[in-house]
């Protein structure tokens, strides 16, 4: 399912999968929101992004954001 939703007064996509277990921002929304990186203690790869390809992921970063009147942060 896409929709939007609202994280630092700005519109983000979002797209919410059902059954996937990960959460995951684009680096370009990272940069675009000036969200604070943090060094993942446990690496790992995602490879269900594009076919073929594996993304390391290495940083993580809470965001906040709400769709409607839900509210929530997620790391």
């Amino acid at each position: 399912m896409r929709t939007m939703c609202k994280s630092k007064r700005k519109c983000c996509k979002v797209v919410i999968e059902n059954g996937i277990t990960n959460n995951s921002v684009s680096i370009e929304m990272v940069e675009k929101l000036s969200l604070n990186k943090i060094t993942h203690i446990h690496p790992y790869k995602v490879s269900w992004l594009q076919k073929g390809h594996q993304i390391t992921v290495n940083e993580q970063c809470k965001v906040d954001f709400h769709i409607g009147r839900y509210k929530d942060e997620i790391l």
